[in-house]
């Protein structure tokens, strides 16, 4: 799994795979999941990620995770 914060939108995005995008999913107002070909999550994106996710800190993502 990788992560990616943009600061400028507040955003988060876990991204669990490179599978064939097939389509977008929401789920909340701030909530989106990208579904591949095979109908399988590739990644889920949080806006407003400071406010939403309780103790959220984008400066401590691990490097190891971070894209």
């Amino acid at each position: 799994m990788k992560i990616k914060y943009d600061k400028t939108t507040d955003s988060v995005y876990f991204h669990f795979n490179s599978s064939p995008y097939s389509h977008s999913k929401k789920i909340t107002d701030g909530v989106v999941v990208d579904i591949s070909k095979t109908g399988k999550p590739m990644g889920i994106e949080i806006l407003d990620a400071t406010k939403v996710i309780k103790g959220f800190n984008p400066a401590k993502i691990p490097s190891r995770y971070a894209i």
